[in-house]
This record gives structure tokens, C-alpha cells and sequence, in this order.
């Protein structure tokens, strides 16, 4: 038994001094209160309860395993030096390695597990959230790709239209230089037949003269030979002779005049056809050729603005209520994020009015009647301000819609018997869009907001009845 007790007293010593000498946050704190006391040993040991968020002056989560081992030392320490009526070393030993294990288990496991859990579950936020990042990324991107690839496509069309029309204006351009040049040369040789005749009458005109004037040097030389014969006839012939002689200088004045008056006038009508010609010209160069952008539609009157909402059935009121209300958000907003939001806004609106997505018997008025390069039929009809159903107008864009209608239906009959401005009933059915709920056919946003353009295939349209 003394020999239990010198060496439960040597261990004491010894705990204590390489606590001293390896003094911690339990040592600091155990010296703070006092050193080893009966007092300071019931705190050591004092109930630990489960949830408890610090112990001896330090957070729970901040307790590490060599945190763990000083408590162990300095209570066994400052236990066996006050031990309170145990008898055995063995018995202070348990004590001590059960407030240990007490220790880790209420204060110090459950503080690291919910650490832990705090933890995992920021990384699990942290990894949504860049995953999320990554998904709007790449929808980013994917939306980029698709503007970009429909703006080439608009320019492509642009393109494709600028060389139409350009080849057009370059063959209305040469027919009408023919035209021009066969009407010059038609000219010239009326001016070349004109002349000749000129010349023909005038030569006629010369021949006259000079017969003339040979009966006239005729008859002077017969009179002077009657003059010879009789003298007092001579003062006469003589006289006759002068006269002659003017006469046939006269004859030659006139004729002479009469060649002046032609090259004048010939002169005259040269600068006339050429003037004609150069005029002509100008007028045709300048001349605008047929504008292949939309016919403007008069604009209507109160009354008619007040008939037509009348007749319009409830869905399609609803409906341009619909796309109003998203462009006022939309103009309305200070930044993209708002202006943005508008868009799904008028798409839940859209699908919430159009169930199925059809169009009955709405009213509306043409702006738009043509045909694309197969000759298919090309329709749009002006529902309100800024707000138009339309079908596509070229094959590549109409892919899947076939909304294009086909010459050969009554539909396009129909159709060519209406003029830009009328007032139609009409129906069809809307293109689906997992963007708009109704598929629109603007480039940019602002444009499907503000003036937006819906893809219709039509299966019925009629003028409104008077």
C-alpha cells in the first residue's frame, strides 16, 4: 500500500512538472483561477452537457486533440494531488478518462460534426453555385451562337436581295439602253431619209431654175437676133434680157434660200432628237424602281380604331393587352436584367391566353401581300400598333412552320383577291416557342418587344363583311 501511494505522489510530480513546462490554453486557464486548488479541480471536472458551445474559455469547434491531451494531464495531475477520498491511483485514472471521453462527446465531436456539416454543405452550395454558373455560361454562350448565326443568315438574305435587285435594275437598265439606241437609230435614218428628200426636192428645184433660166438665154438670144433684124425692137429685147437676168438671179436667191432653210431646219431637228434622247434618258435613270419593302397602310381613324376593338373577339384582345404590357415593362426598365425579365413575363401571359395556341376569327388589316421565290404565298396582317401575324417569307426560315401558303390552296386564292389596307377576318394556328410561348420572328429583343412580328400559319382569311 505505501508503495501505491509513492508512486501515485511521484506521478503527480511528474504530471505537474511537464505541465508547467508544456503549458497550454487547460494550464493557462487552470493558473488563471488559481493553479491546482480544490476549486479549480471542480471546474476541471464540472458536467459537461450535451450542445454546450465552449468549455474552460474555448469554443467547442476550437478544441484540438493536443487541447484534449493537456486537459487529460493537467486534471489526472491536479486529481491526484487532490483525490478527494479515492483510494486508488486505478480509480483517479477512470475518473479523469471518463471526463475525457464525457469532454469529446458532448462538447468536443458534436461541435466538429456540425463543423464538418457547415462545411460539406458550403462546399455543396459552393459547387451548385458554380455549376449553376457554368450552365447560364454556356446558355450564354449558346444564345450568342444562335444571334450570330441568325445575323449571318439576315445578312446572307440581304445579300442575296441586294444581288436580285441590283441584276434586275442591270437587265431594266440594258433593255432600255436598246430601246434608246434603236430609237436613235430609227431616228437617224428618218433624219438621213429626211435629207435625201431635202435634197432631191431641192435638186428638182435646181432643175427647174435652170430650165428656166435656158428658155430664158433662149429667148434673149432669139429676141437679140430679132433685134438685129429689127432695131426697134432692140431697146425691148434688151429690156426683156435684164429682166431675165434678174429673174434668173432671183431664181437663184431662192434657191439658195431654200438650201439654208433646210440645213437649218435640219440642224434644228438634229438638236431636237438629241435633246428628246438625253431627256428620256434621264427620266428613265431616275426613275425609282418598285420599293419591295411594305406598302404603307393608311392610318385609321378613332371611329375605325373603335369598330375594329369592337369586333375583335375576347382572345385576341387579351392577347394584344398581353404584348402591350410587356413592352411598357420593357421600356420602362433602367437596365438589361429588368428589360430581360419582360420576356418570359409576356410568354407565361401568352400561354395562359392561348390555350390551345390558335387564332380564331381575329380581326386585322393587311400590310403585306406577295410571294417568295417559288411563288408561294407571303402574308402579314397588322393586329394592332407594332404588333403583326405573319408567315415567313423564304423557304430556309419557314423550315418546320410551313406557314408559306402554297398557290394551288383556296387559301391563296383567297388571299390574292385582298388588297393592302383591308380589313380581314381570319384564323391559324401559332408556331410553338419554348422563348415566347408563340414563336416571334424579330433578330434582336428590342425588337421583339417593341414591334414584335408573330409566326402564323394560317388556315382561313376573308374581308370583313360591310
Amino acid at each position: 500500500m505505501l508503495s501505491q501511494n509513492k508512486q501515485f505522489l511521484l506521478g503527480t510530480m511528474l504530471s505537474l512538472l511537464v505541465s508547467s513546462a508544456n503549458a497550454g490554453h487547460v494550464q493557462t486557464w487552470l493558473e488563471s483561477k488559481g493553479g491546482c486548488q480544490p476549486g479549480s479541480l471542480m471546474l476541471l471536472g464540472g458536467y459537461i452537457r450535451p450542445g454546450d458551445r465552449g468549455f474552460l474559455g474555448k469554443a467547442a469547434e476550437a478544441w484540438t486533440d493536443e487541447d484534449v491531451e493537456e486537459y487529460r494531464s493537467v486534471v489526472l495531475a491536479c486529481a491526484r494531488r487532490y483525490p478527494y477520498g479515492v483510494s486508488t491511483p486505478q480509480t483517479v485514472d477512470s475518473k479523469v478518462a471518463d471526463l475525457v471521453a464525457r469532454l469529446k462527446r458532448n462538447l468536443i465531436e458534436p461541435a466538429r460534426a456540425q463543423l464538418n456539416s457547415a462545411k460539406e454543405a458550403a462546399d455543396a452550395r459552393r459547387k451548385l453555385a458554380e455549376a449553376q454558373a457554368s450552365r447560364e455560361q454556356a446558355e450564354m454562350e449558346a444564345q450568342a451562337e444562335r444571334e450570330k448565326q441568325a445575323a449571318v443568315e439576315a445578312q446572307r438574305l440581304s445579300d442575296e436581295r441586294a444581288l436580285q435587285d441590283r441584276k434586275r435594275q442591270e437587265t431594266q437598265a440594258s433593255r432600255e439602253q436598246a430601246r434608246l439606241e434603236a430609237q436613235a437609230k430609227r431616228e437617224k435614218e428618218d433624219a438621213a431619209e429626211a435629207r435625201r428628200l431635202a435634197d432631191e426636192r431641192a435638186l428638182q428645184e435646181r432643175g427647174r431654175v435652170e430650165e428656166r433660166s435656158r428658155l430664158d438665154r433662149e429667148a434673149a438670144e432669139e429676141a437679140l437676133r430679132r433685134a438685129e433684124d429689127e432695131a426697134p425692137k432692140l431697146a425691148r429685147l434688151r429690156r426683156e434680157a435684164d429682166e431675165a437676168r434678174r429673174a434668173r438671179q432671183e431664181a437663184e436667191q431662192k434657191l439658195a434660200d431654200i438650201r439654208s432653210q433646210l440645213a437649218a431646219q435640219e440642224a434644228v431637228r438634229n438638236q431636237d432628237l438629241a435633246a428628246a434622247a438625253a431627256a428620256e434618258s434621264s427620266r428613265k435613270l431616275q426613275t425609282p424602281a418598285p420599293p419591295k419593302a411594305k406598302q404603307e397602310v393608311p392610318s385609321s381613324t378613332a371611329a375605325e380604331q373603335e369598330k375594329r376593338s369592337n369586333d375583335m373577339p375576347d382572345s385576341e384582345r387579351q392577347f394584344i393587352a398581353a404584348v402591350q404590357r410587356a413592352r411598357e415593362v420593357y421600356r420602362a426598365a433602367t437596365n438589361d436584367m429588368a428589360r430581360g425579365a419582360a420576356r418570359p413575363l409576356r410568354a407565361k401571359d401568352l400561354c395562359s391566353i392561348l390555350r390551345p395556341l390558335t387564332a380564331r376569327n381575329w380581326v386585322g388589316q393587311v400590310t403585306m401581300l406577295s410571294t417568295n421565290s417559288d411563288g408561294k404565298g407571303v402574308l402579314e396582317i397588322l393586329i394592332e400598333k407594332d404588333i403583326v401575324v405573319k408567315t415567313w417569307n423564304n423557304v430556309l426560315a419557314d423550315t418546320g412552320d410551313e406557314t408559306l401558303i402554297d398557290p394551288a390552296s383556296s387559301l391563296f386564292s383567297t388571299a390574292s383577291a385582298l388588297t393592302v389596307g383591308s380589313r380581314v377576318l381570319f384564323s391559324g394556328s401559332f408556331r410553338p416557342s419554348s422563348v415566347d410561348c408563340v414563336k416571334e420572328g424579330s433578330l434582336t429583343m428590342r425588337g421583339s418587344l417593341t414591334a414584335p412580328e408573330f409566326i402564323i400559319r394560317f388556315s382561313d382569311v376573308s374581308p370583313v363583311p360591310d
